[in-house]
This record gives structure tokens, sequence and C-alpha cells, in this order.
């Protein structure tokens, strides 16, 4: 695992140093973000597939069960996921925990696009009971973003898993951000499953100052990381209680097998769509990028079959833009013009 104190100048150039080989699929594809595109990633599972060999990354869910049990054994655990949290074979932190007879799930906490990850972006999220094993849903992306001292009342250990996709204004990693506060605020030890960053362990933009937290969303942007940050969940969770002495009693549990330099098309691990337009490798990618662009008047193909790797608007000439852009012969791009209606 590495360090989630992720801003000295030895990280950055030990990024730079790592990342070189790979600055024309990276930086490319994020200049990519501002054209009509289309673009493809190495070969590797089809999307939503299981992969049918072992993967070479297992997700800190399975590290979990097979070698940091003791984190949640004896103990009554509020689960915060949503429909990512899976092992390899893609069976769900809900049914593995609910099996184990030395744990006891009490609450379940669902984050933006609800526990099953199929509500629009923005759509605010009623709590419940899940159908299937009974349980409370609190729900953190409603009437609150983060758990109540209520929601915490008769859990032990809070435990945290969902695939995060690289990028500063996702809001998940943001909702892990706020419970680890609460769990703070109030005892309760908090776990994080790691997962892989989707996009690499390469930081790229502006890094958000903390004062604009008042002003933007805290849910698209809780703490300064960069536009593209580069780290896991696990990173910026370790990053942030330390830097901003949040003194929560944290433990990280690593991917296993993960290295800072592969995508996620490489770990062999299933991509499941980690919201409903997030839709591909690519998507998660020219999100970094493109999602500038939804403050603007210009559409990112949401409504679409490829959200986040269209920009359109009725006004643009696309047949303009995109020989202007092929005049920088972008290698490894492949720009398109298309006809959509949102």
């Amino acid at each position: 695992m590495r360090s989630g104190a992720c801003y000295d100048r030895g990280r950055r150039a030990n990024l730079a140093r790592r990342h070189r080989a790979a600055k024309d699929r990276a930086m490319l594809r994020t200049v990519l973000a501002f054209a009509l595109v289309a673009c493809s990633p190495a070969p590797g599972p089809p999307n939503g597939s299981v992969a049918d060999t072992a993967p070479r990354v297992r997700p800190g869910l399975e590290v979990l069960l097979r070698d940091s049990f003791h984190l949640v054994r004896g103990k009554r655990v509020g689960l915060i996921v949503n429909h990512t949290a899976v092992d390899h074979r893609g069976t769900h932190a809900i049914d593995l925990l609910a099996r184990q007879p030395e744990v006891r799930l009490v609450a379940l906490f669902g984050p933006e696009h609800g526990l099953r990850g199929t509500a629009e972006a923005g759509e605010k999220i009623a709590s419940g009971r899940d159908e299937r094993t009974g349980l409370p849903v609190y729900s953190l992306y409603g009437e609150t973003q983060r758990p109540t001292p209520a929601m915490l009342r008769d859990v032990d250990v809070l435990v945290f898993d969902m695939q995060d996709i690289g990028a500063r204004p996702y809001t998940y990693v943001w909702t892990m951000a706020m419970a680890l506060e609460a769990a703070a605020a109030q005892g309760i030890p908090f776990v994080v499953l790691d997962r892989p960053n989707p996009i690499t362990a390469r930081m790229e933009g502006p890094l958000m100052q903390l004062a604009m937290r008042t002003v933007a969303q805290p849910i698209t942007g809780y703490y300064p990381v960069p536009l593209r940050h580069g780290m896991t969940v696990g990173e910026i969770a370790r990053y942030i209680n330390e830097t901003y002495r949040i003194g929560a009693e944290l433990h990280v549990v690593p991917a296993a097998g993960w290295r800072g330099s592969m995508w996620f098309d490489e770990t062999g691990l299933p991509w499941l769509r980690p919201s409903p337009n997030i839709r591909s490798l690519e998507a998660a990618l020219l999100y970094s990028g493109l999602v500038l662009a939804e403050a603007t008047n210009l559409s990112v193909g949401r409504g679409t079959d490829a959200p986040f790797q269209i920009l359109g608007a009725p006004w643009l000439d696309p047949t303009r833009l995109q020989a202007a852009l092929r005049r920088y012969d972008l290698r490894g791009v492949a720009i398109d013009t298309v006809r959509v209606v949102p």
C-alpha cells in the first residue's frame, strides 16, 4: 500500500518517472475530452463481465476476508457500499459478510445513485429498508450527506467499499470522507476496503482550495486534491485523516497486486459501471476533463449511448472542430463527428 501523504515532491517526481511511458495515452485522452470523440483502451474483459481466470488484482474486500478479518470479527458492522462492492466473481460484500457467523451486519449506507447504482446523477435518495436483508438503508445523498449519531448508535465499526474513478468531482470519495469524520466524532473505527484507481496513479489538473468548500457543493470536492487525483480511496482516507487531523481510527485494507501504473483493464477485475453514465474505462478517464464542461452550455453526452465521450451543442460546427484538432496530430486519439439528441 502506498503512503496516503501524496503531495511531497518525491512522490510527484516518482509519478512523473513512472508514467512517462504512458504520457501520450493519458495526456492525449484528456485533451480528447474537449472534442467529439471516440477512443479505445487496451484489451481487457468486456464491460460488466466476470473474468474467467484469476485476476492480477484482488480488491480489499477479498483481502479482508482472507487476511484482515480481525477488523470485523465479533463486531456490529455498518456497511457503506453500492453495487460495485463485489469480489472478482461478482459476489457482493453484503452477501459475503452476511455469511460470516462472527459478523453481524446492522446497517447499510448508500451514496449518490443509491445502493444499487441505478438513480441518475443528482437525484436525491430516500432512506429505507433493503428488501433482501431487511436491514435499514440510510441514504447519504438525501437529507444528510454523512451518517448521523442516531444512524451509528448500534454500529461498532464502519466499513466502506466502493469503486471510485479517480476524479475530484466524483462523489463517492467525499461520501467516504464525511463518513470518516462522523466515525471519528463517535469513536467508531473506520475500515476502507481499497480498490484500484482505474485511471492509474497519475495526477493532473489544479488543486482545489479548501476555502472553495463553502462555495461549491461539498460532495463534489470536500478536501484539496488535484482534479485527477491519482489516489485510491484508501490513500485519500489516509491523506485527509493525517493531514487534516481528523483523528479517526482508520484501517485501510489494500487491493492486493495493484500498482499505480495499472489501468483498470490490466487488473483482471470485472468492470461494473460505477454510476449510470460512466459506462466504460474510456468514460472514466475522459470524465476528469469533460465534467468541467457541464458548467457551460455544452452537452457532454448524457442521454446518449456514449456519455462523457461526446461534447456538443446545436451551435457547434463539428467538422471544423475536428479539422482543427487533427492538425495537432494527437497520437492514439480518434476524433469523430456525430449528430445526437441528448
